[in-house]
């Protein structure tokens, strides 16, 4: 056989086999269809940033990483801890739905608005953001029109037990420190994240010497855990949750140097998330239980407290006939504040 011939046959095999692999391992998203779907196949406009482009950011922040690269304004009200309000094609963020490995959680005690604190997020163990751009109300409610931001964090993938450490220090007295405890097998993935960072602040008057100063400070630190159980071939659980601690010193237009037992902000959250899924043949169902509980502690002078309970319990079934997904299902919310 004539020598060139073979050498084609081989360059056109490889090239087959690459092209093969690319679609095969192309990026998986959640947010546009609430299922499984390859990005490359999705009609709705999907931005996608992944761990590589969160670790090479300078942002320290979720809304800064958001700014960075996924488009949205941000108008910051102060130092490291203050919550920044974000805007997604000129819509606050009233209208933008934020989930957090599948849990929302929004602050449902803040009147009209129902905030994500999203800076509230250690950037270390996400590893991708997925940002659904355009009005998704039929999928996610009224909340979403100005669009979907997803949040995600990694299950692991070798099988065995596994952990990483990560230290970071910087000015200010700034501290940033995680541990990540990771198990898989045949049946089961699991990750715990427990995270904390700190730092002193500095002062935001000037220092005249005619009154006492202070820094105002900052700490955040909390856990989040992530697990995936296959009960059967087509029986499959995820159990996930998340805490976190937020306390900030801040000064405004009536504050004076030397305030923080007076003037900062105190934010925590306990959320859970259950879900099961059914898949038979070309039908998926499933159910999911969410409940959530925020507390926000203001000071300016006075403490104002704010505690706020949901539950959320909802069923989805869905299915792909003649190449086109259908999905339906309903949702019961309770909310106590």
């Amino acid at each position: 056989m004539n020598p060139s011939i073979i050498f084609y046959c081989i360059i056109i095999f490889l090239i087959t086999k690459f092209t093969v692999a690319e679609e095969n391992l192309g990026s998986i998203v959640v947010a546009p269809n609430r299922t499984l779907v390859e990005l490359n196949k999705v009609g709705s406009s999907v931005l996608m940033i992944n761990k590589k482009q969160i670790e090479s950011s300078a942002s320290t922040t979720t809304s800064g990483i958001l700014q960075e690269f996924g488009g949205f304004s941000v108008s910051s009200k102060g130092n490291k801890g203050t919550d920044p309000s974000y805007f997604n094609r000129g819509l606050s963020r009233k209208y933008i739905k934020v989930l957090v490995d599948g849990m929302d959680l929004s602050d449902i005690t803040s009147t009209q608005e129902e905030p994500t604190y999203i800076d509230n997020l250690n950037l270390i163990s996400i590893e991708n953001i997925e940002i659904l751009n355009g009005s998704q109300g039929t999928l996610y409610g009224g909340n979403a029109i100005g669009g979907v931001i997803s949040i995600n964090s990694k299950l692991p993938e070798e099988y065995g037990f596994k952990e990483s450490n990560y230290l970071e220090a910087g000015s200010y007295g700034s501290i940033k420190n995680s541990n990540s405890f990771s198990y898989a097998n045949e049946k089961l993935q699991l990750v715990i994240n427990l995270e904390g960072e700190r730092s002193n602040g500095y002062n935001s008057f000037i220092d005249t010497g005619l009154a006492p100063t202070e820094k105002d400070g900052y700490y955040l630190y909390g856990s989040s855990f992530l697990s995936n159980y296959i009960i059967a071939d087509e029986i499959e659980a995820n159990f996930n949750g998340r805490f976190y601690k937020q306390h900030n010193e801040y000064d405004n237009n009536f504050s004076y140097p030397g305030d923080s037992s007076s003037y900062y902000r105190d934010d925590k959250l306990y959320a859970l998330l259950f879900d099961l899924t059914y898949n038979q043949r070309n039908l998926s169902h499933k159910i999911t239980f969410q409940p959530t509980y925020t507390t926000r502690i203001n000071t300016s002078g006075a403490s104002y407290e704010y505690d706020g309970r949901k539950n959320k319990l909802e069923y989805i079934v869905s299915t792909n006939l003649f190449g086109i997904d259908f999905l339906s299902g309903f949702d019961y919310l309770k909310k106590k504040c």
